[in-house]
C-alpha cells in the first residue's frame, strides 16, 4: 500500500511542477509535439474526468488502441496545437471525437 502512495505522490509532484511550469508559460506546441497523441478523443469519466481515445505513441499501450486516460490536471492550446496533462503524461491531442448525429462537414 505504502508504495502506491509513494508512486502517486511522485506523480502529483511531476504534475504540479508541470503546472507551475505551465503558468510561466514554459510549455509550447513544439516542445510537446513528440508526446504522446490521443486521436479521436472525447472527455470521459470514471471517478474522476479523464480523455477518452484512441492512443499512438504511448509507452504501454498498442497503437490504435481505444484507452482512459488517468485524472486530467491542465490544458494547453499553442500555435494550433492543443495538448493535455494528465496525472501520468502529456497527450497531445488530435482530432476531437464527434458523435455520428453531430457530424458536420
Amino acid at each position: 500500500m505504502s508504495h502506491r502512495i509513494l508512486a502517486d505522490k511522485r506523480r502529483l509532484h511531476q504534475v504540479l511542477a508541470d503546472l507551475d511550469r505551465l503558468e510561466r508559460g514554459e510549455f509550447s506546441a513544439p516542445c510537446l509535439m513528440a508526446e504522446t497523441t490521443l486521436d479521436n478523443w472525447r472527455f470521459d469519466f470514471r471517478k474522476v474526468s479523464c480523455l477518452r481515445g484512441v492512443v499512438e505513441g504511448h509507452p504501454f499501450f498498442l497503437d490504435g488502441q481505444i484507452i482512459h486516460s488517468s485524472e486530467i490536471f491542465a490544458f494547453l492550446e499553442d500555435d494550433g496545437e492543443r495538448f493535455a496533462r494528465t496525472l501520468s503524461r502529456w497527450y497531445r491531442l488530435g482530432h476531437r471525437h464527434t458523435p455520428a448525429h453531430e457530424y458536420r462537414p
